[in-house]
This record gives structure tokens, C-alpha cells and sequence, in this order.
């Protein structure tokens, strides 16, 4: 028999939005290895016990915002009727910038330009590599070309 799926506390969806926020705003002021987490409690108005509450250390806040982000963009990609919108593969990166206007906040932050180019960096090598993936399934198209045309909508 299913175990019952126990209900979300709407505040550690807060408390955990607040310190994903905090991560994302200090990536635009130092440099990814040098946040702490008394930095991102200060940050997003918690403290450090309540933040250990929820993760190990930084970069389990790091793994959850890049797990988080690469299930939406898959969800996406899944969803995506290729056959039908083979002509117009735009489509796909309308669909991811409705993702980022969901959280225009925390996106702002994560994709600023002086935030730390690793994180950013990642997520858009995944997504390309997963769209490329899909691409050539239903293409008959030069590799080349293809990241040519990724590159440029991306």
C-alpha cells in the first residue's frame, strides 16, 4: 500500500525560497566558493541553525537549485512536441523563459551579469546538451550546424 504523500509546510517552502534567493543575490557579489552560510542566513534573515535545518553547507543549496532547475527544464524538454514544432525549435527556449518569468526574482539574480559564471554556465551547458540530444532525433542535421543554431538561441 502507497505511503500517503504528507502534505508541504508552506514555510519551509518559504524558509527554503528565502535561502535559494540569499545564494542567488551573493553570487552577484562574491565569487561562488567564498559564500558562507552565515552569509546567506545574515542574508536571508535566518540563522545558521535554521539553515542546517534544511542543508549540509553551501553546496548542497547549490546541487538543490541545479536538481530544482534541471527537472523544470526537462519537464519542458519532455513535454515538448518535437514532430509537431520540428520547424520552429524557438518554441523550446519560449517555454524555458516562462520557467524563469515564474521567479522573476531569484532568476534576476542567478543569471545576472555579475554573478558567478559556473553555476550559470552549467545549467546552460545542460540544456543545450539535452536540446541538442532531442534535436537530432527528429533532424537530419550537420552536428556543426546544430550548435551553431543552439548557440544563437541560447
Amino acid at each position: 500500500m502507497p505511503e500517503k504523500m504528507k502534505p508541504v509546510d508552506r514555510r519551509v517552502v518559504k524558509t527554503k525560497k528565502a535561502i535559494k534567493n540569499a545564494f542567488a543575490r551573493l553570487l552577484t557579489q562574491k565569487d561562488i566558493n567564498d559564500i558562507t552560510v552565515s552569509d546567506i542566513a545574515a542574508m536571508a534573515d535566518i540563522n545558521r541553525k535554521t539553515f542546517y535545518n534544511y542543508y549540509a553547507g553551501v553546496h548542497e543549496v547549490v546541487d538543490e537549485i541545479e536538481n530544482d532547475l534541471i527537472v523544470r527544464f526537462d519537464m519542458v524538454l519532455t513535454e515538448f512536441d518535437f514532430t509537431k514544432n520540428i520547424n520552429h525549435p524557438y518554441m523550446i527556449f519560449e517555454k524555458i523563459t516562462a520557467i524563469i518569468n515564474t521567479d522573476m526574482d531569484f532568476f534576476g539574480f542567478l543569471l545576472s551579469l555579475n554573478a558567478n559564471v559556473s553555476l550559470v554556465t552549467k545549467l546552460v551547458d545542460m540544456l543545450k546538451q539535452k536540446v541538442k540530444a532531442i534535436l537530432q532525433k527528429y533532424m537530419d542535421i550537420d552536428e556543426h550546424k546544430l550548435d551553431v543554431m543552439l548557440e544563437f538561441m541560447i
